[in-house]
């Protein structure tokens, strides 16, 4: 699911029709149920995104300091763009920063920054949910209340 289509789904779901109370109570537990699948589905593809970038800085090291062989960084994609001839050792601030600007980590980096994004959306909607049942139940003993002094 895309970052705009849980904006609008929460957009959708978070609307309160003060005409049908009774039936948004009633939906609250299945609205939970929704945004605790969205969670655990964003949050195992963020693990997934983590878990390749660390096999990524892995390769992209090997390959750097020349262990990894031509064949295996052809099969793995990894393209070098460091200078014949250049030392790099494997805790130096060149290593460093060949790893965070090579292409597939900036990539993977995004993606996993995206997820960031999906699962504090996710996160607002279900702590709003929280408090959803109460709010609703307050909002229908305001109408019951002033309905009485009409």
């Amino acid at each position: 699911m895309t970052l705009e289509q849980l904006q609008d789904e929460w957009a959708k779901d978070s609307k309160i029709d003060k005409t049908i109370l009774n039936e948004l109570l009633m939906s609250v537990p299945s609205q939970v149920q929704k945004w605790g699948r969205y969670w655990s589905t964003e949050s195992l593809r963020y693990r997934s995104y983590v878990k390749t970038k660390n096999h990524l800085k892995i390769k992209l090291r090997e390959a750097i300091l020349g262990v990894m062989p031509q064949k295996e960084m052809v099969e793995e994609g990894i393209e070098l763009n460091t200078p014949v001839g250049l030392k790099i050792t494997d805790k130096s601030e060149l290593m460093k920063e060949y790893l965070e600007t090579h292409p597939k980590m900036e990539d993977i980096d995004d993606k996993i920054h995206l997820q960031q994004l999906k699962l504090e959306t996710i996160s607002s909607a279900v702590n709003s949910l929280k408090y959803r049942e109460k709010t609703l139940v307050d909002l229908m003993q305001f109408q019951k209340w002033s309905e009485g002094f009409n």
